[in-house]
């Protein structure tokens, strides 16, 4: 069931966002630099997050999902020590960027679409329970039962996480006229 819902649900996306950005390019949208406080410390924190996303995908989705089977071996070592990267890159992102993804009602104001701020706080929070799920695997924190729940829920949030970031990072940005 995980295996079908993954792979229609990142088809779906991608047909999508390729849509979005074909009609976005007819309309001839523009996007702006952004400048912030740190620029190299931004540019940092978002190459290491987009690497360690696509890592995490090959290693987790590809893995599980094309050839059925859990993780082991060296690629748990990769899968793990790229979802640490990710939670500590997106940490970083959050801290720099969530000013720029907050809701407002001021147009002026809106760098980025709705589209874009519903899915940099969906990656959030799922980073957030996908680092949960994955933490209390390694300690006795939950029982048998639980821990497999927790490892369920791991699966949903990082699908969740990839599908946001796919349209996150295929949208256009808001056009500022």
């Amino acid at each position: 069931m995980f295996r079908t819902l993954t792979i229609v649900s990142v088809a779906i996306v991608v047909v999508m966002v390729l849509l979005a950005r074909a009609l976005a390019r007819d309309a001839g949208s523009k996007e702006r630099a952004r400048a912030g406080r740190f620029p190299l410390l931004e540019r940092l924190a978002a190459v290491v997050f987009w690497l360690s996303l696509l890592m995490l995908a090959g290693t987790g989705f590809i893995g599980a999902t094309l050839r059925g089977c859990p993780l082991s071996g060296y690629l748990t070592l990769i899968h793990a020590a790229c979802g640490a990267m990710l939670a500590v890159s997106f940490a970083g992102m959050a801290v720099f960027r969530a000013e720029d993804y907050k809701f407002t009602t001021d147009q002026k104001e809106q760098r980025y679409s709705i589209v874009q701020k519903t899915c940099f706080w969906l990656i959030a929070v799922g980073v957030l329970i996908s680092v949960f799920g994955s933490v209390s695997s390694m300690f006795r924190v939950l029982g048998t039962d639980w821990q497999i729940l927790a490892v369920s829920i791991h699966k949903y949030c990082a699908l969740t996480v990839l599908l946001a970031g796919i349209v996150y990072a295929g949208m256009p940005r808001r056009i500022l006229g």
